[in-house]
């Protein structure tokens, strides 16, 4: 809603004197602050970087994949619905699992970061490999075509098409 030009001010929660904040912070940019916070912020993608291409390769990707694929099938048929992904991860082997839970001794984030960083990039992962779909909308993790290719004992999953990806 745009605000009433005839009131007189600064914007409520705007910073001192009209200067310009980060999006995550209150130290206006460019300032030590802000300089601060995204080298911390660089550091830690180049560190999530680094876990997500040891831990997701090819055969860990598989394994995952695999096991979400029986997962989400599972609480589909006893439920009627789609799990979350909390409710799909709990039908995976931990040990393939370990790196989310165990950021590096040098992250310089909160733990929980690191495993919302290290989840999205399996997430990706696992739908760029067509293991699972889904959009973001809740509900709407489903079993993707190498995930049912895998499960119905098919070699090969089908061709993808616009709408699967």
């Amino acid at each position: 809603m745009p605000r009433d030009a005839s009131r007189a001010g600064p914007e409520p929660g705007a910073p001192p004197d009209g200067q310009r904040t980060e999006m995550t912070g209150g130290a206006p940019a460019g300032s030590a602050g802000a300089t601060d916070r995204a080298a911390v912020q660089a550091w830690a993608g180049e560190l999530t970087t680094t876990a997500a291409a040891r831990w997701l390769t090819p055969g860990t990707v598989a394994a995952i994949g695999k096991g979400m694929a029986v997962s989400i099938t599972r609480h589909h048929r006893a439920h009627g619905g789609y799990p979350t992904w909390a409710q799909a991860l709990t039908g995976i082997d931990p040990a393939l699992l370990t790196p989310l839970s165990t950021p590096p001794l040098t992250w310089p984030l909160p733990a929980a970061a690191w495993r919302r960083r290290l989840r999205h990039r399996l997430m990706v992962d696992l739908k760029d490999t067509r293991w699972i779909t889904y959009t973001p909308a809740p509900g709407s993790l489903r079993v993707g075509a190498r995930g049912r290719a895998w499960l119905t004992g098919r070699s090969t999953p089908p061709a993808p098409t616009p709408e699967s990806r």
